[in-house]
């Protein structure tokens, strides 16, 4: 069912930007490795839902061959653009900048409709 499909991929991309909420937050080094162990628990939770949700919605498959050229950029890509962002604005922006992306991107997925 797509409806628990999507609700599912929502509710494990909550996890991540809890994650980045709680990284942005932390203040000592445990705090740290606990935010860094949820945010790569709601990783690995989330790439699943991902990836069907955008099977079920790429009915023709054309873009699903995508999802790993996209996540191997996205890991190439991200932390050069938070390094940037850390070095040009300070943390904090990059933070909130990570957060953003998350509920853009979160958002565009849910409500996409598939083609007939």
């Amino acid at each position: 069912n797509r409806a628990d499909l999507t609700r599912s991929c929502i509710v494990s991309l909550l996890g991540l930007g809890v994650a980045v909420l709680v990284i942005s937050l932390s203040s000592t080094p445990m705090s740290l490795v606990t935010a860094v162990a949820l945010f790569s628990l709601s990783l690995g939770a989330s790439l699943p839902f991902l990836n069907a949700l955008l099977a079920r919605l790429d009915q023709g498959g054309r873009y699903v061959v995508l999802i790993v050229p996209a996540i191997g950029f996205g890991i190439m890509i991200g932390p050069l653009m938070g390094g940037l962002l850390a070095h040009s604005y300070g943390y904090p922006m990059m933070e909130k900048a990570a957060f953003l992306i998350l509920i853009v991107a979160t958002l565009l997925l849910v409500t996409r409709k598939s083609k007939p």
